[in-house]
């Protein structure tokens, strides 16, 4: 259950009711001190409702500007600050490695956009063939673990690892 207008603050119910409906009882103005007079506490039962809403409009009305269920990660200050940070960000992407949205500046060849590296011909093969490899690696996967045959390798058996050079295993000369 959810009081408030903020994210990740529901309660259980049963929480809620004791939160609510049974601190109301429990305090001043409850049912405590005339228990044991019937008429009077099946009025206060029966017009529960009503001042239990009256007591959360005053409640309401009775809050500071700054409102207990404004979480800080919403505020405008925080707002316009991750703003420009986004902005920081995207202008050293651009300023110092390699823009990658732009498409007239991109060489043709692959490049790390943080170093600014061109890919060696074995990299840039394996990386561009990666999709590829994957579906042959899935097929045989299949039809040696899936197709019912004399041969078929256990499912849960371990299955050897593709090594494909990346950018991180080219020697770099400083």
């Amino acid at each position: 259950m959810r009081r408030s207008k903020r994210l990740f603050n529901c309660v259980s119910t049963d929480q809620a009711l004791e939160q609510t409906v049974n601190r109301e009882v429990k305090s001043q103005g409850g049912v405590i001190g005339f228990t044991k007079r019937k008429g009077v506490l099946l009025c206060w039962l029966m017009t529960r409702h009503i001042t239990g809403s009256y007591s959360e409009a005053m409640k309401e009305m009775c809050t500071t500007a700054a409102r207990a269920d404004d979480h800080e990660e919403i505020r405008s200050s925080r707002l316009a600050k991750d703003v420009t940070d986004v902005d920081k960000i995207s202008d050293a992407l651009i300023s110092q490695f390699q823009n990658p949205f732009d498409l007239e500046t991109v060489p043709s060849a692959l490049v790390n956009i943080v170093t600014g590296h061109i890919a060696s011909k074995t990299v840039e093969e394996s990386l561009t063939t990666l999709q590829e490899t994957g579906r042959q690696k899935m097929t045989r996967f299949a039809e040696q673990r899936l197709v019912q045959s004399s041969t078929c390798k256990s499912f849960w058996d371990a299955q050897a690892r593709v090594q494909m050079p990346t950018f991180a295993d080219m020697q770099w000369c400083s």
